[in-house]
């Protein structure tokens, strides 16, 4: 399933988000470590199924990894899982962006 955009906020070892996909709305929960970046994350759709994610940095800016999802029907369960690419959306650059200069004095 290809996810839409959606809100994703790191901060000091916590992740909250929210958005809405075909499936209906959800909210992000998990942690990261801020030194490697990797993250564990429940995608919970509001009234309905979890997916849970993990994953780490690509080097690219991106976040890559796995998601599983385990929903009970009845005496059934359906089982499914995958991998994931999460992408910032980022505006372009404009050339117009101020230039910092970093360790420079």
């Amino acid at each position: 399933h290809e996810m839409s955009a959606f809100e994703l906020h790191f901060r000091s070892g916590a992740i909250t988000g929210r958005g809405v996909d075909i499936v209906g709305p959800f909210k992000f929960s998990g942690t990261f470590d801020p030194s490697t970046g990797k993250l564990v994350m429940t995608k919970q759709y509001l009234g309905k199924h979890q997916v849970h994610y993990e994953g780490s940095p690509d080097g690219e800016g991106c976040i890559l990894g796995n998601w599983q999802l385990n929903v009970a029907f009845g005496r059934a369960t359906y089982e499914d899982k995958g991998t994931f690419l999460m992408k910032p959306d980022l505006p372009a650059a404009t050339g117009d962006e101020p230039i910092i200069r970093i360790g420079a004095k």
